[in-house]
């Protein structure tokens, strides 16, 4: 490796862990909208899958494809959940809680992982 990759494979590694360091207020983000949502405010629905969508682009971005994929299979439910106009079913809920808890492990990983660069 040249010193030019080095300091490239050194700043993404930084990057990572600054990433990561957020985690935890990123998860407290998603299970407050989800606990709006559980409290009938249909717009916290929305930006939920919002949330959900920045973090699997976010996820991919850093080279953490845990992260985006729950991310995006999260947000595609929910897109179901308001292309169907319904309410929100206390099913739907468990299934909003079980992919939540999904990215939890999923962070969980990635910090388990590491922040080596993506290779």
């Amino acid at each position: 490796m040249t010193s030019g990759d080095d300091a490239l494979a050194e700043a993404l590694r930084k990057l990572r862990l600054e990433y990561l360091k957020d985690a935890p207020l990123r998860i407290s983000e998603l299970w407050a909208l989800l606990e709006r949502v559980e409290c009938g405010e249909r717009p916290a629905l929305d930006e939920l899958g919002r949330a959900l969508h920045k973090l699997a682009g976010s996820g991919g971005s850093y080279g953490f494809p845990g992260i985006s994929d729950g991310s995006r299979t999260a947000e595609q439910g929910i897109q179901r959940l308001l292309a169907s106009g319904g309410g929100v079913s206390e099913s739907d809920l468990r299934a909003l809680r079980s992919m939540i808890e999904d990215l939890v492990r999923a962070f969980a990983a990635a910090s388990a992982e590491g922040t080596s660069a993506p290779g």
